[in-house]
Formats: structure tokens, C-alpha cells, sequence
């Protein structure tokens, strides 16, 4: 009851620290969503809006959410009471930020309205990128009211910015059980996605085995040298033609890295240093990101002495191969002990950027701009720059440059010795073989923890094979 409702906001307002008049009601409409507690959070919006009598955007967003959570207890009733919210809020707000954008985007998804939802994922772009859960919310939309073309689409469009589509999404595209739209997914994930998660992989095994009787599912390994042992079959090679590298150069160097607001952080006068600096440079063979390979080894960060010896060591390595070497660092590793400092500066070529500036544009346009055959040494991933590239194509050729020219410092032994984990000769992404069979890399919770690129964990990553 009203009279209930009050005395329980009441008593937590007079005894909670954190939680005042201006927040309760979000927290609370939370809380009812995170425990699934629809009719009392329910209760209470509905008692929120009879007694205010206008709506507050972040407890309708929170309402909205509450609905989605609780689509099973929702009735008829309670989605036409979120489509006449959402249709005063349109009407009073030309746009909305992306929390409320998100939330209300997720209530509307379960109404007949659904497809109204799509004007609000557009909307969104206007101010962020709208979120893997709101794409998710809205290809299940589609495709439970048999909008499949609506449905593919938006598919697409989500695993083309790489964003993460849930279980839920890919078993309602699958629910017809359809060989036609199986095959269709895997060449979407072949497209635009580096691998899939264990539980995606459990549903398409569920699935292939439906469609294809007599086929082989199964997570398994694949040897270093590229054969599945599942199926037997190899691999497909790492290979980048020149005409490819130069293709990706030209479309990826100034339209991209320059053109896109990656270099956000950096002053302009600094970025026109750069240029200049790597313009002058010339060809290099080795690219080293240097605080990445300085901390390598699980070092703790501050032990400056500890860290540029590292350093030395490496570059050493790489000096006594004959191998030209170009380190993009940091301006505070001006102040690591100078004698350590000489050394990298006499045996190297060093740009240091400001101290707020990210380092992964600096290293790639190096290493990219030096030409085929350069190598840099990196622990990061880089993902997010290949979804820059909106040409699929370019994307392929940018994961295979990745992957032939990406090296992991592994190990610095006590002697000095650098171990270096090398790239693999099979290409590490989705994709299918000329019989027919399909491999597709997966991604654990473990492999995201170690901030090691995935195609360079051979060991511990494992594949999907549908044979």
C-alpha cells in the first residue's frame, strides 16, 4: 500500500548514510531489479508517479529497466504503461543521454512498439556508442516478431563496431533451426568478429548438431603447427601480400589513426613532432612500446632503476642481431638513472611522448608507416583500432599484419637472454577451410586477465570445430 511505501523509505532514509531523498528512488527501483522483485518495485514507480505527477527520467529509466529484467511478470497493461511514458518523454526531450537512452530502449523492447527502440540506438551515436546490451535487447526483438531481415541487420551492424552480442541474441537468430541462417551467423562472426565467447560456442555446438546429424562438434586444441586435433585439418596460413600491406597503409595511417581523433590526448604541436620524427627516421626493423616492455614481466610500476634495465636488455637483444630499433616511451623516462638512459639512447631511436598522451597510435603508425617486415613488441591487444576500419577487407588485412608483426617478451633470464614468444604460421581468427569446416578461436575470462594478445596464447585459447 501507499501508506507501506512511505514507511519504508522512511526508515531506510533515516537510518542510511549514502542513500537521501534525491537518490532513493533509483536506488531502490535498482535494487527491485536486481532481485527480481517486480510487483514491489512496481508498486512503488506507480505510487512515485500518482503522487509527483510528472516523471523523473532517471526513475522512469530505472522503471524501464526494472520491466526488461522482469519481461516474464510483465502484463499487457505494463508495457502499454512504457509506451505512453516513452512517448511523453519523446515528446518533452529532443534527446536523451545515453543511460536513459539505453534504459529506455530496453523497456520498449519488450512491447509491441519494439521497433520504435531503433530510433533510440540512433539516437545514442548522437552522444556515445550505444551498448553491446542494447543491441542484444533489440535483435531479440526482432527476430521474436519475425522481423528476421530487421534482425540480421542489426546483427551485422553490432558485430561491425565490435560490440558483443549476448547468448540470448544468437539463440533467438537460431530458433527457427534453419541451416540457411546457421551458416549465415558463422559468415557474419567470419567477417567481423576475432573469436566467440565458451557459452556462444555451447549454443552453436547445440545447434550443429540439430542441423547436421552426422557432423562433428567439439572444443578442442590446435597444434602449433596449425591442424585441429578434432578434425585433422589445417589451418589457414598467415599471409599479407604487399598490395594488401600498402592497401592498409594508405587507408589506415592518416584517414584512420590521424583522422579519427585517436591522437584526442595529444597536443598538435606534439603530433607534428612525431610525424616529422618518423618521416626522418626512416625504416626500422624493430618497434618497441617502451613502458609495455619495461613492466613486462610483472614488474610492480615506480621501480624505475629495475624497469629501465629491462629496457636495456632488450634493446641490447635487438642491437646485437643488427636490427635497427625505434622506442616510443614516455617523457617521464627522461628521469630513469641516466646511466641506463645513455645506453638506450645510443643503441636506439627515441621518441618520448607527454606523459598524458596513449601510447598504442604512436606504436602502431611507427610500426606501420616503417613498412612490411617491421615488428613491434607489445603486450596490448590493439582490438579497438581494427574496428576503425569499416571495410572488411581492410580489417582482415589489418588482423593479419597484427598477428605477423605483433611479438610477446615472454622472459628476461637473470644472464640477460630475452625469450620472445614469436608469432604463430596459422592464422588465428574465425574461419572456414575448403572442405567445409569451420574453426573459430574462443575467449575465456582467464585470457582477457592477462592483457596478452590472444592469437600470441596458443596454449591456453581454445577453438570451436564444426566438421
Amino acid at each position: 500500500t501507499k501508506d507501506e511505501i512511505e514507511e519504508i523509505k522512511s526508515n531506510i532514509l533515516t537510518k542510511g548514510k549514502s542513500v537521501n531523498k534525491g537518490n532513493f528512488d533509483g536506488i531502490f527501483l535498482s535494487i527491485c531489479a536486481t532481485e527480481k522483485a517486480f510487483f514491489i518495485g512496481r508498486a512503488y514507480f506507480l505510487n512515485l508517479i500518482e503522487s509527483n505527477g510528472k516523471y523523473n527520467l532517471a526513475s522512469v529509466g530505472k522503471f524501464f529497466q526494472l520491466c526488461f529484467i522482469c519481461k516474464e511478470m510483465c502484463t499487457e497493461k505494463d508495457k502499454e504503461l512504457i509506451v505512453n511514458i516513452y512517448k511523453k518523454i519523446i515528446a518533452e526531450h529532443n534527446v536523451l543521454d545515453s543511460n536513459t537512452c539505453e534504459n529506455t530502449l530496453l523497456g520498449l523492447s519488450i512491447t509491441d512498439a519494439w521497433k520504435e527502440a531503433y530510433a533510440l540506438l540512433e539516437m545514442c551515436k548522437l552522444t556515445s556508442e550505444p551498448t553491446s546490451k542494447m543491441f542484444s535487447a533489440l535483435i531479440v526483438a526482432a527476430f521474436k516478431n519475425r522481423d528476421n531481415k530487421f534482425g540480421w541487420m542489426l546483427v551485422e551492424d553490432a558485430l561491425q563496431t565490435g560490440k558483443t552480442i549476448f547468448r540470448e541474441a544468437y539463440s533467438e537468430c537460431l530458433v527457427s533451426d534453419d541451416k540457411k541462417d546457421f551458416n549465415f551467423l558463422l559468415e557474419l562472426l567470419e567477417k567481423y568478429s576475432d573469436r566467440i565467447s565458451s557459452d556462444v560456442a555451447d549454443l552453436l555446438i547445440e545447434h550443429y548438431k540439430k542441423l547436421v546429424p552426422e557432423g562433428n562438434a567439439k572444443i578442442t586444441k590446435i597444434a602449433k603447427r596449425g591442424h585441429c586435433t578434432n578434425c585433422s585439418r589445417a589451418l589457414k596460413p598467415v599471409r599479407l601480400s604487399l598490395n594488401e600491406f600498402e592497401e592498409l597503409k594508405e587507408k589506415f595511417l592518416s584517414p584512420v589513426l590521424i583522422g579519427r581523433d585517436i591522437f584526442l590526448k595529444t597536443e598538435p604541436s606534439e603530433l607534428r613532432s612525431f610525424l616529422d620524427f618518423i618521416k626522418n627516421v626512416g625504416k626500422v626493423d624493430v618497434v618497441l612500446d617502451g613502458l609495455n616492455v619495461a613492466y613486462a614481466v610483472g614488474m610492480k610500476k615506480g621501480n624505475s632503476k629495475v624497469a629501465s634495465e629491462m629496457l636495456c636488455k632488450v634493446v641490447d637483444h635487438f642491437t646485437k642481431l643488427g636490427k635497427r630499433v625505434l622506442i616510443i616511451g614516455r617523457k617521464h623516462m627522461s628521469k630513469w638513472p641516466e646511466r641506463n638512459m645513455k645506453i638506450i639512447r645510443k643503441n636506439s631511436l627515441l621518441f618520448l611522448t607527454n606523459d598524458v598522451s596513449a601510447d598504442d597510435p604512436f606504436v602502431l603508425y611507427a610500426a606501420i608507416s616503417s613498412g612490411l617486415g617491421t615488428i613491434f613488441i607489445s603486450r596490448d591487444q590493439m582490438r579497438g583500432h581494427k574496428f576503425l576500419l569499416k571495410d572488411p577487407k581492410l580489417r582482415a588485412s589489418f588482423a593479419k599484419w597484427q598477428q605477423k608483426h605483433q611479438h610477446y617478451l615472454k622472459h628476461v633470464r637473470l644472464d640477460g637472454k630475452v625469450i620472445l614468444e614469436n608469432p604463430l604460421p596459422y592464422l588465428q581468427t574465425i574461419q572456414m577451410n575448403d572442405e567445409g569446416a569451420w574453426h573459430l578461436p574462443l575467449i575465456f575470462k582467464s585470457d582477457q586477465k592477462l592483457g596478452v594478445p590472444a592469437h600470441l596464447l596458443p596454449q591456453i585459447t581454445s577453438w570451436l570445430c564444426l566438421s
